[in-house]
């Protein structure tokens, strides 16, 4: 026996205490019980003492709550003489436990923190700051809380064979397991730059720039009491405008008129002399040869030669000559102007932000399935969150696991029950007669009958530790244990026998003996005993106690849903008339709040009352009101037992919501027809009485309500008629 399970004996015995004298077997472990509790009392009231009277008392006034509850939770188990009994054992374990605990949750002062307690106290804070990025705010306000670790040792600390290493042991496997699982996503928070120009008040079109801004953002958290999806929708800022004023300087040709000053030209006359020439003849002789009569060149015959000579000479005449003069003209010609330009640079800008919207969904199974490892029963869990409630946590696990049953009958389906195809159809009928005879779940008594003979298929139904029969028990416990002989086929089936030593085995078919081997008989044990064993109470308790191992538990449990979810329900009466089309209403009954503004905030959903003329119904059946699957089957402190279910009618996405049910008949993943039994009509959670709460969502539910339209109206292409309204 480990640590944990010697204190959850410590605990256990106090509830059992008045069941020592009626058990059916002999058990000396737990007849020594009693004792070990008044031992482990006064050893603990001396371990208190040395912690200080003030913080005892400190804690001890701060423990009247958690007393009450844990008080209130015992008396229904084992009665008001026996509990008035166990008020003072209690009282005085709980003053050392809440000593403990305020010393690791961190309610006491440093000075008080010393030895194993500051070592422990230490070692926790740290194990809950490494189970998220205490850097990122928005993992920082998952970390498992210290004072629900400190909450949870409380219950190994009662073990005598506890020590620290033991304790960091425990604590690193609850910060390991229930270490938040984050999802993050990338979102495009994008800048959009739009630039328009302009020169001299003469406007170009703009020039529209994105800039990718990539930024990861949490999506969805796994946490140790639930999980949340977080929603992030995009929208547009508005623009902000600026402006930016520039100059530049250019030149260009252009016409002008230009005055100038020109030189010009123009002739006058003057008297002048005027060198001149002419010519004047003269003669002069000159000789030249000739041809005499024989033809020879003779010398010379001279002759009278006139001839011309250039002489100069002047006389007075007029002559013209140039004289300059400037001029002023106006004159048109191309010239370069320099002209300075006005550049305006008009910027706008815009971001694509996002909205964040939160869906928080209470889940404690991961932490329950922890506690469950360790053996630990509903009354270690109770203890265990009002202990963690002392210190400041807020939680809903007690609440939670009172509603997490929400698929269990509470003694029997009032209607038709059609297995699925794996379950033989054959035992139906026994299952569904054993529940109605011992409170037990039917798909439990199925579950059961596949883990120990694989739905007595098993080739020989006996074990090698010799159990026998269709649900494999010991002939020991099938007789009782008080029988100390030889058990012959004869005394195993014996009516006789099985009274006077109390054994389990069960006459179901009134055959005048009870035979393992018959599959009514055996099937009907295996729930007296289950019953026996305060499966009311604590259902997995109560498993463990038929095989004495969790992987037992956690296999049958396992197998128990897979065969209720599988199974159709249609109740008896109450049922909502099928209409034609896509949808149809959720169950019957009176409005009794209307969709929209109520007691000053806004309703968004109907509430549909189980009472009809004032008389109350019983067992109203809710169904979904079209073909969908179930994206959600949760329990909620506010919704209660709460289903959402996702249709798509005609290409359109809807969700609809139920919530407040007694029950949970179908579990999350799961296809559901039209007119499918979903649960009973109830009063869990934040309840003014029975009803039901129905919300439809189009395209989606989510936190914030703002898709939610009301059901009785056609404003989203579905009108509802709620028949009994």
């Amino acid at each position: 026996m480990n640590r944990l399970e010697e204190s959850k004996d410590c605990w256990g015995d106090l509830m059992e205490e008045r069941e020592i004298e009626e058990q059916h077997q002999s058990n000396p472990v737990k007849e020594a019980a009693a004792n070990q509790v008044r031992k482990k009392g006064r050893k603990l009231v001396a371990r208190a003492l040395k912690k200080g009277a003030k913080l005892a008392a400190n804690a001890a006034a701060k423990g009247i709550a958690v007393l009450g509850k844990v008080l209130l939770s015992l008396a229904a188990a084992v009665g008001i003489p026996l509990l008035i009994k166990l008020t003072i054992i209690i009282s005085l374990i709980l003053i050392v436990t809440l000593v403990s605990l305020f010393l690791l949750g961190g309610l006491g002062s440093d000075s008080e923190l010393d030895g194993d307690y500051k070592v422990l106290n230490e070692y926790i804070i740290e194990q809950a700051n490494n189970t998220v990025d205490m850097s990122k705010p928005e993992q920082a306000r998952y970390r498992v809380p210290e004072g629900l670790i400190a909450s949870v040792i409380q219950i190994d600390g009662l073990s005598e064979e506890s020590n620290i290493n033991n304790h960091k042991d425990l604590i690193k496997k609850m910060t390991t397991s229930l270490k938040p699982e984050f999802t993050y996503e990338r979102f495009n928070e994008y800048e959009e730059v739009e630039t328009t120009v302009c020169e001299d008040g003469v406007c170009g079109s703009p020039s529209l720039k994105k800039i990718d801004h990539w930024v990861s953002k949490l999506t969805f958290v796994d946490y140790w009491n639930g999980f949340t999806a977080i929603q992030h929708d995009p929208y547009l800022t508005n623009w902000t405008t600026k402006e930016e004023i520039s100059y530049r300087t250019e030149t260009h040709k252009e016409m002008q008129e230009v005055s100038k000053t020109i030189t010009k030209t123009k002739t006058e006359y003057r008297l002048e002399l005027v060198r001149k020439t002419r010519q004047e003849a003269y003669e002069v002789w000159e000789s030249s040869p000739y041809l005499d009569d024989y033809g020879n060149l003779a010398c010379c015959i001279f002759k009278k030669v006139t001839k011309y000579k250039t002489v100069v000479y002047y006389e007075e005449e007029l002559v013209p000559y140039e004289v300059e003069y400037e001029e002023e003209i106006t004159v048109t010609e191309e010239v370069e102007v320099e002209v300075k330009i006005e550049i305006k640079t008009i910027i706008r800008t815009r971001r694509q932000l996002f909205n964040s919207s939160e869906n928080q969904t209470e889940d404690y199974s991961t932490f329950d399935n922890i506690l469950n490892s360790y053996n630990m029963g509903k009354k270690d869990k109770q203890l265990i969150d009002g202990l963690y409630e002392l210190v400041g946590g807020i939680s809903n696990y007690t609440q939670w696991l009172e509603g997490y049953s929400g698929g269990s009958w509470g003694g029997g389906f009032n209607g038709n029950i059609i297995p699925g195809d794996n379950v033989p159809p054959q035992y139906m009928p026994i299952y569904l007669a054993a529940e109605s005879a011992f409170g037990v779940d039917w798909y439990v008594i199925a579950a059961l009958h596949f883990v120990e003979t694989g739905y007595s298929t098993h080739p020989t139904m006996i074990s090698n530790m010799g159990a026998v029969g269709h649900f494999q028990f010991l002939k020991r416990t099938w007789v009782g244990w008080s029988f100390s002989g030889n058990i012959t086929d004869t005394i195993l089936v014996s009516l006789d026998h099985i009274n006077r030593h109390r054994g389990f085995g069960t006459d179901a078919n009134d055959d005048k003996k009870a035979d393992p081997w018959d599959m009514e008989d055996s099937a009907f044990a295996a729930a007296r005993y289950l019953a026996h064993s305060g499966y009311k109470t604590d259902p997995r308790k109560a498993i463990y106690e038929y095989n004495r191992a969790d992987w037992y538990v956690d296999k049958v449990l396992k197998k128990a849903e897979e065969i209720r979810v599988q199974a159709t329900y249609t109740p008896e009466s109450g049922m909502p008339p099928v209409t034609s089309g896509h949808y149809m209403a959720p169950t019957t009954g009176p409005i009794t709040s209307g969709f929209g503004e109520r007691w000053g905030t806004n309703h968004n959903g109907i509430d549909i009352g189980r009472k009809i003329n004032g008389k109350d119904r019983s067992n109203v059946p809710v169904v979904s009101i079209g073909d969908g699957k179930v994206i959600n089957s949760y329990y909620s402190s506010s919704y209660g037992n709460c289903i959402i279910i996702r249709h798509n009618f005609d290409g359109v996405q809807y969700e609809s919501l139920y919530a407040h049910l007694e029950n949970r008949a179908v579990k999350t993943g799961q296809e559901v027809k039209k007119g499918a039994f979903i649960g009973y009509m109830g009063d869990t959670g934040y309840s003014t009485g029975p009803h039901l709460h129905f919300e439809l969502h189009q395209p989606a539910w989510e936190s914030s309500k703002k898709y939610a339209f009301n059901p009785l109206s056609n404003n989203k292409g579905i009108i509802i008629s709620i028949p009994g309204s």
